[in-house]
């Protein structure tokens, strides 16, 4: 089955500030009556030396829709998270406080804001949908600008906003996929 969009060119997709490490993440995920509010998720951990990576949060629509493509399509056993949106991939583990004081500021100062679903593009091994939105853009500038000397070369880089929904599959798979998916 080929994944589509509903009949709207855009998506509105609010999304919330996390932050999260490998190891236990407390926090409540937002539902439809909550999807409003903002919900910062941290490790419980404050001398966890490993790095800590920094999510959007999506509204429960739009994480139902990408993990029900994720689990149709990832190969069994080789996905690790759920459906994302990372702004940072290894932050230091020894700023996770000074991460989590700024999230909390940020999360307090942005309402969740709308994400256009705009094209289906491929990951050579995947596909991914890619997303527009100028809000989250920058966040993560801001972001970026305070944790510049802590970012690795691929934190570094142009922030790209997408969902992966397949990956690890060989390039001719995602291939078929990816001429199937499309945006209305």
């Amino acid at each position: 089955m080929m994944p589509t969009w509903s009949n709207r060119r855009t998506c509105d997709i609010a999304m919330h500030l996390r932050c999260s490490s490998c190891s236990y993440t407390r926090g409540t995920e937002p539902t439809e009556d909550s999807r409003h509010g903002q919900v910062v998720e941290v490790s419980t951990a404050t001398n966890d030396p490993r790095p800590l990576v920094v999510t959007l949060l999506l509204d429960s629509p739009a994480q139902e829709r990408f993990e029900a493509q994720r689990a149709e399509l990832f190969p069994r056993g080789r996905t690790a998270v759920g459906a994302h949106v990372t702004l940072f991939h290894a932050l230091p583990g020894p700023l996770r406080r000074d991460v989590e004081d700024e999230l909390a500021r940020l999360t307090a100062d942005t309402p969740p804001f709308p994400v256009g679903v705009t094209e289906v593009f491929p990951l050579g091994r995947g596909v991914a949908y890619r997303l527009v939105a100028p809000a989250a853009e920058l966040v993560h500038r801001r972001l970026a600008d305070r944790w510049r000397p802590h970012l690795t070369r691929q934190d570094a880089q142009p922030f790209r906003p997408h969902v992966t929904v397949q990956n690890k599959v060989e390039p001719d798979v995602a291939n078929v996929l990816r001429q199937g998916c499309r945006v209305p």
